[in-house]
């Protein structure tokens, strides 16, 4: 499954590691790490979280059922809709990543790679 990310306001990749990073497969954790951002902006319906994540809805149910194994998510139903939130573990993990990733960045960063024309 190759993805192309597309880089918005709120990606945790800069500008540079999404040009990097446009022709690379996210690895699992990544997905999960995309799918628990997702939810923490609001995009709580599957759709939506879908679109978010830039997955397929096959791939991005599966991920979902992992995330709520692992206790990272939770669903909440009313009336026909299903709306996924984050536990207190999942922030704690989405929190954690991200200061980690800060902290990487501070130390080596990622190489721009100029392509030749």
């Amino acid at each position: 499954m190759q993805t192309n990310r597309k880089h918005n306001s709120k990606s945790v990749y800069s500008l540079d590691e999404s040009a990097f990073l446009a022709g690379i497969r996210r690895s699992r954790m990544e997905v999960k790490i995309d799918i628990l951002q997702a939810i923490k902006e609001g995009a709580g319906r599957p759709t939506h979280i879908m679109y978010r994540s830039n997955l397929s809805w096959s791939v991005m149910q599966g991920f979902i059922r992992t995330l709520e194994i692992q206790g990272l998510v939770k669903t909440e139903a009313s009336e026909r809709k299903k709306r996924y939130l984050l536990t207190e573990k999942g922030e704690r993990v989405l929190k954690t990543y991200l200061s980690m990733r800060t902290q990487f960045d501070a130390i080596a960063p990622i190489p721009v790679i100029k392509q030749s024309k």
